[in-house]
């Protein structure tokens, strides 16, 4: 059976097959009433307890999803080049070919080459 869906729609189902393989469109639908939840943001607040309770939820749905970008991140064409060094372990340096791409000390990286079915993190 087919439905019209709209991009956000698609988007989504999308987004929920990367954790959720098996999802369809009613997990999505059951799911836009538990996102829907965060509570606007007034222009004035009652106490401080109460500007807790609204930024809290958005804060932490902002990690989140901040995470998950950062996760879901991928770049092709990526050069290596692997150093041994006098202690016998290898150093890998990484050229990367966008120069908008930025990793820090202690991130995980994920090394695979499709072709050898190679893959390392």
């Amino acid at each position: 059976r087919s439905r019209q869906l709209s991009k956000h729609q698609i988007q989504a189902l999308e987004d929920l097959w990367k954790v959720n393989p098996e999802g369809d469109l009613d997990d999505i639908i059951r799911g836009a009433t538990t996102e829907e939840a965060l509570e606007t943001v007034p222009l004035a607040f009652k106490d401080g307890n109460y500007y807790c309770d609204v930024f809290t939820p958005l804060v932490d749905a902002e990690s989140l999803i901040a995470k998950e970008s950062k996760e879901n991140i991928m770049h092709e064409g990526v050069r290596i080049q692997w150093e041994q060094g006098m202690n016998r372990r290898y150093t890998a340096t990484l050229e990367l070919s966008q120069t908008d791409a930025k990793l820090a000390a202690g991130d995980e990286v994920l090394i695979a080459h499709p072709a050898t079915k190679f893959e390392e993190i």
